[in-house]
């Protein structure tokens, strides 16, 4: 069986990329609660982020170029950078 963590992961342990700063709404934490599937009230009021909330905002939104007719990003053609992690 494959190690879980390659040489690229381990390559990355230590690395840190500048701080980003972005502004979260009730909405958008309820609009993610319905779309995961979370229940709890909280999540569901927009009163605190359903986990993994944040790993949304490491995405680029990607041209529409880069997706296919079921609006998947093509392979190869991912923005997700998940710089330091």
């Amino acid at each position: 069986m494959a190690p879980l963590l390659t040489e690229e992961h381990r390559a990355r342990v230590g690395r840190s990329t500048p701080p980003r700063t972005e502004t979260v709404t009730r909405r958008e934490i309820r609009r993610t609660a319905v779309a995961t599937r979370q229940r709890p009230a909280r999540y569901l009021a927009g009163d605190e982020a359903p986990p993994l909330f944040f790993t949304r905002f490491f995405e680029d939104i990607p041209s529409l170029d880069d997706l296919q007719p079921n609006g998947q990003t093509r392979q190869g053609k991912s923005k997700v950078r998940w710089q330091g992690f």
